[in-house]
């Protein structure tokens, strides 16, 4: 029986021997791993079934079958010269190396142009812009109010009783507040509510005396408490009238205006309670040419 496996083997040639016809020895046959050639002693053999030499032009016969190098010859750089073959003896590629996507975020850390964009502008809508500009209007408006009500508010001179030291058309600021830690002293500045005045109109004028001193004016000369005071804010031209004496009294005061000639003071309608004060002037602000303190 021997001798007739022999014989099929001798007989069957190069075209006859496929994977599966592989000899047995006794043992169950072994898969055959990739890239390598079935072990055995027909390894040589096994290597002819699997590539066939050219056709000779001369003959039209097969020539030799190219020996291919062992398996134990078959190292990375054989693999890869040793041309088409089998699936199992290709070399497995390796995976193309992965590029991660550039991240991008506004705090990211400056790097290469490539994989920076530029972050979109915001779109802000016209109404929304209209309603913030709505907000800031109200409270700059809100904070003039407060300002005005509690703190310094402008005041328009309208004639000329207090001249030379205020002149029609001048805008003077007034402190509101300065009397809340204070009280009024003799040569400030004050504007007030006018008693005796159905319109309530605003004065300006100069304090002179303050309660418990006696005010008199003889010959336009002032007197407090019997003597003489020292006016040299006053106009040049002065009026020859008498006044007085008249004795302050508490929290009240006497005002005169600086043009004495053409003042409606407290002459006409007398002391009144300090609590009738709006504010000092403090300033002119108009005309700049005019702008300084008082």
């Amino acid at each position: 029986m021997g001798d007739d496996a022999a014989g099929r083997e001798s007989q069957s040639g190069p075209e006859a021997r496929s994977p599966q016809e592989a000899p047995q020895t006794g043992e169950e046959a072994q898969p055959v791993p990739p890239g390598s050639a079935p072990p055995g002693p027909q390894t040589d053999q096994w290597q002819q079934t699997l590539y066939f030499g050219p056709r000779t032009a001369e003959s039209g016969q097969e020539s030799e079958p190219r020996q291919e190098p062992s398996d134990a010859r078959l190292s990375a750089g054989d693999v890869a010269s040793a041309g088409p073959g089998n699936w199992w003896e290709q070399p497995i590629p390796d995976p193309a190396p992965t590029v991660p996507a550039p991240v991008l975020s506004e705090t990211a850390p400056p790097g290469p142009a490539a994989l920076q964009e530029p972050a979109e502008p915001e779109r802000t809508s016209f109404w929304r812009w209209l309603w913030e500009a709505a907000i800031l209007v109200a409270l700059a408006f809100g904070i003039a109010f407060v300002i005005k009500l509690f703190v310094v508010q402008p005041f328009y001179i309208p004639s000329g009783s207090m001249e030379p030291t205020l002149f029609p058309g001048d805008r003077v600021l007034v402190n509101k507040f300065i009397y809340r830690f204070r009280n009024p002293e003799p040569g400030d500045i004050v504007v007030f509510v006018a008693p005796r005045d159905v319109q309530e109109r605003d004065f300006i004028k100069r304090v002179v005396a303050v309660e418990g001193q006696t005010v008199e004016v003889k010959d336009g000369k002032l007197y407090v408490d019997g003597k003489a005071r020292d006016e040299a804010y006053i106009a040049s031209t002065r009026d020859h009238a008498t006044f007085g004496p008249v004795t302050v009294a508490d929290d009240n005061v006497f005002v005169m205006g600086d043009n004495r000639s053409n003042s409606s003071d407290s002459r006409v309608f007398g002391p009144f309670d300090r609590d009738r004060i709006v504010g000092e002037a403090f300033a002119t602000y108009w005309p700049l040419s005019r702008m300084r303190g008082l």
